[in-house]
């Protein structure tokens, strides 16, 4: 297994299955297209345009809609995740109009997704901190080392990230397992899995600055550009997450 064949098969399996990817997306376009319609295209460019010589009221107003629809979205996002890895995984196709809530397993996800997130900045932010404090305080050995420090607290962040988060599909599958489970099943696919990560995150990087320029002259128009490929990395995103468990967990192969 090498790195482009993740990223390429974690493609494919969105572009092979596209009827289906689309109604599995179906909350998430719901949920952005619902925030455009009502709240205007900068919800979703992010440009809120805040005046600061506006009223307070309104201000608070505009973030209140963003803070609604990054969670709604977040929810959303929730449900495909879970619906997409049992599509994948389990061969579970969807039979109705919306992908199948599995209210358990939603749950389960987001748990581990807030455990994770918890420990890996838990992690990294005690190096990073060190570090941050070592370079304000001293110069020249201290500087130094509280570089190093903050290096090392983005290795630990890419590192955990690439050995733990293959238990997000197993808990939208069902499957049990520990972080120790995690660990070990991703042994020795750590260099692998990173720079598939950095990969996507390339590519992600590239269509969204396309999008975002497109989105600055365009309003409505660049802003449901913008949803799309949003969809469309957040589904390769879910499918990235399937290969690897795949791989790893359940020991299949990629071409």
């Amino acid at each position: 297994m090498n790195s482009w064949k993740i990223f390429k098969h974690s493609v494919s399996m969105v572009v092979s299955n596209l009827g289906v990817a689309i109604k599995l997306a179906i909350p998430l376009i719901a949920v952005m297209l619902l925030s455009l319609i009502l709240w205007g295209p900068e919800i979703i460019t992010g440009d809120m345009g805040f005046d600061p010589y506006a009223d307070m009221a309104f201000d608070t107003m505009m973030a209140g809609q963003s803070l609604l629809s990054v969670l709604l979205q977040i929810i959303a996002s929730l449900w495909v995740a879970v619906a997409w890895h049992r599509f994948i995984l389990l061969e579970e196709t969807p039979d109705g109009v919306l992908p199948p809530f599995h209210g358990s397993r939603v749950l389960a996800y987001f748990g581990w997704g807030l455990l994770l997130a918890v420990i890996i900045g838990l992690s990294a932010g005690v190096l990073g901190g060190i570090g941050g404090m070592s370079i304000a305080m001293g110069s020249g050995f201290t500087g130094l080392i509280g570089g190093l420090l903050i290096v090392a607290a983005v290795l630990v962040a890419v590192l955990l990230s690439a050995r733990l988060y293959v238990i997000l599909p197993a808990a939208a599958v069902g499957r049990k397992m520990s972080l120790g489970e995690a660990w070990e099943a991703t042994r020795g696919y750590a260099p692998t899995i990173i720079l598939a990560y950095l990969i996507f995150i390339i590519m992600a990087i590239i269509f969204g600055g396309i999008i975002g320029g497109i989105a600055a002259f365009t309003g409505f128009v660049g802003a449901l550009l913008m949803i799309a490929i949003e969809v469309a990395l957040t589904m390769i995103g879910f499918s990235f997450l399937t290969t690897i468990y795949g791989v790893t967990v359940e020991g299949r192969e990629v071409n």
